[in-house]
């Protein structure tokens, strides 16, 4: 009787109706219409509502299953790793992503990392992420108005992209990184490490070269 409750309030509102706290499950890739009320790269928790009409078309991905829903119409419930969805359609894909690092924390290793870059024999640092795409998409904290990035395990120039409300896009700037490079990240003054696939390629999905600082 509860959850038939919330469905009328929500086919009522016509828009995005619940939210609960905790942490971010799923991100926004896409968002047809307007009455969902969501944007792009928006991040949802577990137990969000969404009511959509039915021309209406959401696409998600789930931060940990790696999982890329496309959702027609109907009311959706954000799930740890798929959505519920009531009176729509769902189409599911599952891409390559590095599924359960919704929060990393850095250390001061990996900042001495950045300075004994180049010695010889020395010992690479373990990456904080994976990217299977070669153009990350990076969320950047701390109002950083630019990220850094810096090859560890060949020599390469330095790159610089700058963040626009919070994110980092190297597809939007041009920048194609290095396939099985290690890169040192730098956002103000703190650090982390990422790894990109053997096999990473320019054009992927967004769950592909996500990356949550």
């Amino acid at each position: 009787m509860v959850r038939g409750a919330i469905l009328v309030i929500a086919a009522f509102l016509g828009t995005t109706c619940v939210s609960y706290a905790g942490e971010p499950a799923a991100i926004v890739e896409d968002a047809s219409g307007t009455a969902s009320g969501l944007r792009q790269m928006e991040l949802l928790e577990v137990g969000r509502v969404i009511t959509l009409s039915g021309n209406e078309t959401l696409i998600l991905g789930y931060l940990r299953s790696c999982v890329r829903e496309t959702i027609t119409g109907g009311h959706i419930t954000i799930g740890e790793d798929e959505s519920t969805v009531i009176d729509g359609s769902r189409q599911t894909e599952e891409v390559d992503c590095d599924g359960g690092t919704v929060a990393r924390s850095n250390s001061n290793a990996v900042a001495g990392a950045v300075f004994r870059k180049g010695r010889k024999g020395q010992k690479l640092p373990k990456p904080n992420w994976t990217v299977f795409g070669a153009r990350p998409m990076i969320r950047v904290p701390n109002n950083s108005s630019f990220i850094k990035f810096e090859r560890l395990d060949k020599e390469e120039p330095s790159i610089k992209v700058a963040a626009k409300s919070g994110w980092a896009d190297c597809a939007s700037a041009g920048i194609t990184l290095t396939p099985s490079g290690l890169y040192v990240l730098t956002y103000g003054k703190k650090f982390s490490i990422l790894k990109v696939s053997p096999l990473a390629e320019k054009d992927t999905a967004l769950l592909s070269r996500l990356v949550l600082l």
